[in-house]
């Protein structure tokens, strides 16, 4: 499991489980999920996160469990921060 912040390879910020074929990747920035079976899909072409909800909400449940267990650091959005 990993959660990652912002970092200097500049992808978003987000985290993600694998469990035997499945990868699933939870992205902090717009809360969107994807999944994927990296078995029939090592690209990670076909997201599958919307016609198998069962198995996000397993994957996604064991991963906050683990990000809770660990302590892990989450991003919060900077008040601050105005885009340009």
């Amino acid at each position: 499991m990993l959660t990652c912040p912002y970092g200097n390879q500049g992808g978003s910020p987000g985290a993600a489980v694998r469990e035997g074929d499945f990868k699933l990747i939870e992205f902090f920035e717009d809360n969107h999920i994807e999944l994927y079976n990296l078995k029939d899909d090592i690209g990670e072409r076909n997201n599958l996160a919307n016609t198998n909800p069962k198995k996000v909400k397993e994957m996604l449940g064991k991963l906050h469990q683990w990000q809770k267990d660990v302590g892990a650091g989450m991003v919060t959005p900077n008040p601050d921060y105005e885009k340009i």
